[in-house]
């Protein structure tokens, strides 16, 4: 039986704000840059694509723009949806470290890019990026940990692996 009928409203990471500084240089942290849309989990049912805010509110525009899409029903993606378009950063319980689900992302978004509003969050060279991240209209970057493992925190729980900075 499908568990995805009726799923729970899952909750995404939060990224934790303060001391980034000695992560930048650090090759066991990689760089995206932040966005300021709506975050969201996106998974697919019988009946279609399914989205949700990070408060659990639908996510309509999204839902509409994505159907359509076939994936593997076991993967939720995680992203942002900003200016039209999904921007996916991660896959919610897919086991694995950051780089093993970024590669999985990558392929199951790569097959649709072209022909839906999504597109994979890119990854960043470090030096001058968050500079770089701020002249291009972006909200900040976000540093994550590569050994991270998205377990589901606590409600409304910051999860230190994942380092959002903003000014």
């Amino acid at each position: 039986m499908n568990c995805w009928i009726n799923p729970p409203k899952p909750k995404p990471l939060l990224a934790y704000g303060p001391r980034y500084h000695e992560l930048i240089l650090n090759p066991s942290w990689v760089l995206e840059p932040k966005l300021n849309g709506q975050r969201c989990l996106t998974w697919l049912t019988e009946q279609g694509v399914r989205s949700f805010t990070r408060t659990g509110s639908r996510l309509l525009r999204l839902t509409q723009a994505l159907r359509g899409m076939k994936w593997p029903e076991t993967l939720v993606l995680d992203g942002e949806y900003y200016e039209g378009k999904y921007h996916v950063f991660d896959l919610y319980r897919a086991g694995g470290n950051l780089d093993t689900r970024y590669r999985q992302l990558a392929h199951v978004v790569g097959q649709f890019s072209a022909d839906y509003p999504i597109q994979i969050m890119p990854r960043w060279e470090k030096i001058g990026a968050y500079e770089r991240s701020l002249d291009a209209g972006y909200e900040g970057i976000v540093l994550k940990s590569r050994a991270h493992l998205y377990n589901m925190p606590p409600f409304n729980q910051k999860d230190p692996l994942w380092r959002k900075v903003k000014p």
